[in-house]
């Protein structure tokens, strides 16, 4: 069989000694590439091809025999596959797995470990952004960010599939309808987008260390119209307990934009910077 990506072909023989299909470990479920290696996987197990391959005639072949990397973790769905700089995700029947590209693995998906039953269609990496996105026919996207390691899920995004084409993201809904992106724009198609950001506990000593909170500021950025609902529970109770809406026109967060003015500095009586107050609330 041949594999072709971006530098490399790859090709190898089944007649060989070290068969992939030995030890009735199954028959491959994908293929990628990291770094100079072809990774093979199975649904338990990850194995790997290294060397330089035949010349034109398809001689003088010094690929290695497949080297087995883990005998507990695979891939269980080819669409999942993305490569990262830290190196190559998957989705395995144990949910989603990084492959480093020292060859080490390790277990990334435990906060998103209540979607493992999803169908993912496809990842793609918005490089401008550190994400890896894996859209699902059956329910949320799942967000990666690999910079700082956090999950995040778009919902009213099932989709068939996507690509990244230029750094443009798009996605094909279950509809037929094609989406691009638009990051300048802080709607879905006309209808508002609503996000959502929720910490976990804040203790402030060894596990339940007792302590008050008096004030919390919030501290951002103005971008677009909207409401800010802040919703407090404490003592570690699942309900939440306090809940504060505010409207940032009403409170003339953004009363004036920095240098929207044009040209700059055409408005004369206005302080430099504008006169909003900073988006801080307590």
């Amino acid at each position: 069989s041949h594999f072709n990506s971006l530098s490399h072909n790859f090709s190898f023989q089944y007649s060989k000694e070290y068969n992939i299909f030995q030890n009735n470990s199954g028959k491959p479920t994908a293929i990628s590439v990291l770094d100079d290696k072809l990774i093979i996987f199975k649904r338990n197990e990850m194995l790997y091809i290294n060397g330089i391959g035949p010349d034109d005639t398809g001689a003088n072949s010094q690929y290695s025999e497949p080297i087995l990397i883990t005998a507990t973790v695979g891939c269980s769905n080819p669409n999942s596959i993305a490569i990262i700089p830290q190196g190559l995700i998957c989705q395995s029947n144990k949910g989603i797995w990084l492959l480093g590209r020292d060859l080490s693995t390790s277990y990334i998906g435990a906060p998103v470990e209540a979607y493992n039953e999803l169908t993912i269609t496809s990842a793609k990496v918005v490089g401008e952004l550190n994400q890896v996105r894996f859209t699902t026919n059956d329910g949320d996207t799942l967000v990666y960010n690999y910079v700082f390691k956090f999950w995040a899920t778009f919902t009213n995004h099932k989709a068939q599939s996507s690509e990244v084409i230029n750094n443009d993201y798009y996605y094909l809904r279950m509809n037929g309808e094609l989406y691009k992106e638009n990051r300048t724009s802080y709607s879905d198609a006309g209808t508002t987008i609503k996000m959502r950001v929720e910490i976990g506990w804040i203790s402030f000593a060894v596990l339940q260390g007792f302590s008050r909170i008096y004030k919390m500021l919030i501290l951002g950025d103005w971008y677009s119209k909207h409401l800010l609902k802040v919703q407090v529970a404490y003592d570690f109770k699942d309900a939440y307990l306090q809940s504060v809406i505010m409207d940032p026109e009403l409170a003339k967060i953004n009363a004036s934009t920095y240098g929207q003015d044009s040209p700059y500095g055409e408005v004369t009586g206005i302080p430099y910077g504008g006169t909003g107050d900073a988006y801080q609330v307590r």
